[in-house]
């Protein structure tokens, strides 16, 4: 029978679901029935307020509950547009109601019935009124609406309608994978219920109880499945390596090892000397020297006769490594060889030929080493650097090139020690928390939007001396820009509180560096708008305020060959300013580049500002960050605090983790584990907590989760892990 396995059964079985529909649904990701379901929404529409036509604020879209007391009236104007118009009363007075190109609307509003208009208020000659509201009957209930991540040709209106026909189909069949004793320890609703709740709620309570089973249930699934890859990776012997191979090349590198750098090689060497392979994660703050640790490392392994491979995320990063290793290796007999997507066939030949006869101890490059054509004589040890951006199978298919290798983890990424120690449960964890000598603090500055000019001079100034610099935004693309000017102010709640009220704006540093000149009050630009994308500030400033100086855009929708061009131009110093978004993050180490201006800095989490400041004090000059926003909230206000006062990475992590919860910890950026659906809106870490004990204790009864009752446990943890590549 059609319609019984949420899982399997594709979304057209659901009514108005045609093909063309089913193929917007699929740009979103959504193909199945479960794809629906767990398609959660990312804010909330608050109708529950109405207020009046005077009472409404100008700059955001409200609700305002009105009487139709003239009917709508539709006519054409000049270019062939519909224009229907109808008056409504609020209680306290008249207002205009404006709809282009919906004459359906004469028919739905009906003239002496009260409706709940939702949309932005603007002032008219002799009527306030609403441009294109969406309305409902006003009927008391259905006060929260669900806001869905959007592609062309879907509303969030058609993906509700969409939802609450699965939920009615399948009410019966909903997969429930927590065991009953668990939901009612918690007081959890089903599955059922909570989706209902997610999707269709009637209160913030609803939303935080849907929410409070959703998140526990995803982040139970993801320690249950770290938990099991903890216990396999014990059972494999592993080659032992003993130590003392690396003291050589430690007494030849041009600087000296910090305590920090000494006690992480102690560490893994430690690990490797056994019959356990070795899982580690090497975490340290930028510019800690992880790149030295592993080169050690790796001297260890080449000193055993035996190989040992890098893979970094990209291929300008790739490039840096293998030029570091060299000039690490220079002198000794250890064959270094690198491999990406762009080598040439005759030379990628040649390399894999090399490298499975056992004449290449160490191989450097991209996701190119796990190729299927890729064969090691004897591999030892796998470091992945900046891990997060690679998926489990990729780094799992990294180990299978060898027999039971050790594996080092390397990530730039600071998270606080409670968190890694549950994110990382089947890793041993290594902490750099010293800076080499000779590191100096990035400057780090706060300000408003009113101070691009002078920023921009500063910048032009920097390049004449030769220098480079970056410009980050959040978004990549100028119609992006356009869709959230077109869109509405939402309202996504906490997970266990409501939502704030608007406190003071924040107090911003404006001590500029002393090179940066005053200018005229006059403009000499158009002010970026309210979140900028990096495609339109590109094109408003290279041939203006920047023209003469070659100017390159980076962002995360090209093509990868074209990303690896722009980057590799800027790396050998072809372009003097990249503006781009955060893919930047890694993998960019320009010593020339010295200044780094962050646009909309509001946007971005601490440890994603400090990520983003270490693409800069990787050379001798003094290097400046300069973050831009005209935010108001204490919480953007307290993050540019710590930003202008702070360059010690794990503080900045637990700073994070205190303004904004661990839930970011779990988002496609970060962690590098199963990618959550829900778990990144989580906002107190105890349910976290909750959920790494209780995998323990599950485990620890029924480690091959067999027992009936987890059944379907065992089935989410193989999909949560299968589904990554």
């Amino acid at each position: 029978m059609i319609g019984t396995d949420v899982r399997k059964d594709s979304i057209r079985v659901l009514r108005n679901i045609g093909e063309a529909r089913a193929k917007q649904f699929k740009r979103l990701g959504i193909e199945t029935v479960a794809d629906l379901l767990w398609f959660f929404p990312r804010a909330y529409e608050d109708w529950s307020r109405p207020l009046t036509f005077a009472e409404a604020p100008r700059d955001a879209a409200v609700t305002v509950k009105a009487r139709v007391i003239l009917p709508p009236a539709s006519r054409r104007v000049s270019g062939g547009k519909i224009v229907t118009r109808a008056t409504v009363f609020d209680g306290e007075a008249p207002g205009r109601l404006v709809f282009f190109n919906n004459p359906y609307v004469e028919k739905q509003l009906k003239t002496g019935e009260t409706y709940l208009f939702y949309g932005k208020v603007t002032d008219d000659v002799d009527h306030p009124q609403m441009l294109s509201p969406r309305f409902l009957p006003d009927t008391g209930a259905d006060a929260l609406h669900a806001v869905y991540p959007l592609t062309a040709g879907l509303t969030s209106r058609i993906i509700s309608s969409a939802v609450r026909a699965a939920l009615e189909r399948y009410k019966d069949a909903l997969p429930e994978a927590l065991p009953e004793e668990i939901r009612r320890r918690y007081r959890l609703p089903g599955i059922g219920d909570a989706l209902r709740l997610i999707h269709f709620p009637e209160s913030y309570e609803d939303v935080a109880a849907a929410k409070r089973r959703l998140i526990y249930e995803e982040l139970l699934i993801l320690q249950l499945g770290l938990a099991r890859a903890a216990d396999d990776s014990a059972l494999s012997p592993a080659y032992p390596i003993p130590p003392g191979g690396e003291k050589a090349l430690i007494a030849a590198l041009p600087f000296a090892l910090t305590g920090a750098q000494t006690r992480a090689v102690s560490e893994c060497l430690a690990d490797m000397a056994g019959t356990r392979p070795m899982r580690r994660l090497l975490q340290g703050d930028v510019g800690s020297g992880k790149t030295a640790v592993a080169a050690a490392l790796i001297a260890a392994v080449t000193s055993a006769g035996r190989q040992s491979v890098l893979m970094a995320p990209t291929e300008v990063l790739a490039r840096q490594h293998y030029h570091t290793l060299c000039g690490f290796f220079a002198g000794a007999q250890t064959r270094i060889a690198l491999l990406t997507g762009s080598t040439p066939a005759a030379a990628r030949r040649e390399v894999l030929s090399a490298l499975a006869a056992g004449q290449i101890d160490l191989l450097v490059g991209t996701h190119a080493v796990i190729g299927e054509h890729v064969h090691f004589k004897d591999l030892a040890l796998a470091v992945t650097d900046e891990q997060h951006r690679f998926g489990v199978a990729q780094r799992a298919a990294l180990r299978e090139k060898g027999n039971s290798p050790h594996v080092l983890v390397m990530s730039a990424t600071p998270i606080p020690r409670t968190l890694s120690l549950i994110i990382y449960g089947d890793l041993s964890i290594s902490v750099l928390d010293e800076k080499p000598a000779g590191r100096t603090p990035v400057k780090t500055y706060a300000v408003g939007t009113d101070l691009h000019p002078r920023i921009y001079a500063f910048l032009r100034r920097q390049m004449d001396e030769g220098k480079q610099a970056f410009i980050v935004c959040p978004l990549a693309l100028k119609k992006e820009e356009d869709e959230e000017e077109a869109g509405e102010t939402l309202i996504a709640p906490s997970f266990w509180a409501a939502p704030p009220s608007d406190p003071p704006p924040p107090p911003v540093s404006e001590d500029l560096p002393p090179a940066l000149p005053d200018l005229p009050s006059s403009r000499m630009f158009t002010a970026p708008g309210p979140r900028v994308s990096a495609e339109g500030l590109y094109e408003t400033l290279k041939d203006t305020v920047f023209g003469g100086y070659p100017t390159g855009l980076l962002h995360g929708k090209m093509k990868a060959k074209e990303k690896d061009a722009v980057m590799r131009a800027f790396a050998e110093g072809k372009l003097r300013l990249l503006i781009s978004t955060t893919v930047i993050e890694v993998g960019v180490d320009v010593p020339n580049a010295n200044v780094i201006v962050i646009e909309n800095a509001e946007c971005f989490g601490l440890s994603q500002l400090h990520q983003l400041r270490g693409r800069t004090g990787r050379g001798a000059d003094e290097s400046y960050c300069i973050l831009v926003s005209d935010a108001k909230g204490e919480n953007a206000r307290q993050r540019m605090e710590t930003m202008t006062h702070v360059n010690d990475g794990f503080v900045i992590a637990e700073e994070d983790l205190k303004l904004r919860g661990p839930g970011d910890f779990f988002g496609e950026r970060q962690s590098g584990l199963p990618l959550m659906k829900i778990a990144g809106q989580m906002g107190d870490a105890r349910i976290l907590y909750t959920a790494a004990e209780d995998a323990k204790k599950i485990i620890a009864a029924d480690p091959d989760l067999s027992e009936p009752h987890h059944a379907l446990l065992k089935e989410s943890v193989g999909n949560l892990f299968a589904d990554i590549s």
